[in-house]
């Protein structure tokens, strides 16, 4: 409870940066339509000398951003990794398909070698000889079909069901396997945008990483063996909110998204502050 509770609160924190932030890039842009002004100054309060709250608003947003947004350096790390496991990921969904070929044609001979009631259904006799079953597992009465009137060159149950499992274990691993590239595309088009922040970054990469199936695994390790330098770093672990506990002197990378934290006219670039800024998005802004 308490995690979809913080969950939600941190999607609607999320969403009001968006929205801080749509509202300062269209003010840059003089593209204003019919919202009031929330944080680009007046002419006339500039001449009066006025002091203006919407400025330092803006300010303290823009320096907010800018400390909560994801770093280039990492951004690119990630884009690294998931080539990585693109490319692990084909290569895991090729071998599955060709095992899951050759599983179907094992299973498509044992049923063929079934015996076959005068009903149509085929079935197997354990290897034991006391029990017959049919294709569904269904057990067979000995009324139907007494298990010593099945030759013993017919397919036996065990067979029968060890092939029918291993056909659905591969096809299970087939749609696992797909589903993480469909993952793996959703977060690559996630890195395209300009708002993503450090603690989100860190979240898709953890992700990536625990949800991964043992056979995309096994062939990252063995990329990543044979061809080193395509090894992709990890991507930095530490939250926002660690970064805010470590205090002055916790170093960041350099670079983050300027396009969307320095929409704000009249903001001059700035290095990353290196620990969060004082003020966090409020609910004060001058409208």
């Amino acid at each position: 409870m308490d995690e979809e509770f913080e969950k939600q609160g941190y999607e609607r924190q999320r969403a009001r940066w968006e929205e801080d932030s749509d509202d300062l890039n269209r003010e840059a842009a003089g593209v204003q339509g019919n919202r009031i002004a929330r944080f680009k100054s007046d002419d006339a309060d500039s001449r009066l000398g006025t002091t203006n709250k919407k400025d330092e608003d803006a300010g303290e947003f823009a320096e907010f951003v800018m400390w909560a947004l994801a770093s280039s350096q990492d951004i690119a790390r990630l884009r690294t990794k998931i080539g990585l496991l693109d490319s692990a990921s084909l290569e895991a969904l090729r071998e599955t398909e060709g095992t899951l070929e050759g599983a179907r044609e094992d299973l498509k001979h044992i049923r063929d070698n079934a015996y076959q009631l005068p009903d149509g259904r085929k079935v197997y006799r354990t290897e034991d000889g006391n029990a017959v079953y049919d294709d569904d597992g269904n057990q067979v009465s000995p009324s139907v079909i007494d298990p010593k009137n099945i030759p013993p060159e017919k397919s036996s149950w065990e067979k029968r069901q060890q092939a029918g499992e291993r056909v659905e274990d591969l096809e299970t691993q087939q749609q696992d396997i797909q589903g993480y590239r469909t993952r793996l595309d959703r977060t690559r088009k996630r890195l395209d945008d300009d708002n993503i922040t450090q603690d989100e970054l860190d979240e898709l990469d953890k992700e990536l990483e625990n949800d991964m199936p043992d056979a995309v695994r096994q062939h990252r390790d063995r990329l990543a063996a044979n061809d080193p330098d395509s090894k992709a770093e990890p991507t930095r672990t530490t939250s926002a909110a660690a970064r805010h506990d470590a205090g002055p002197g916790f170093e960041t990378a350099p670079e983050v998204g300027e396009s969307f934290a320095v929409a704000v006219a009249g903001l001059p670039e700035s290095p990353r502050p290196a620990t969060a800024p004082s003020a966090q998005p409020r609910d004060d802004f001058t409208v």
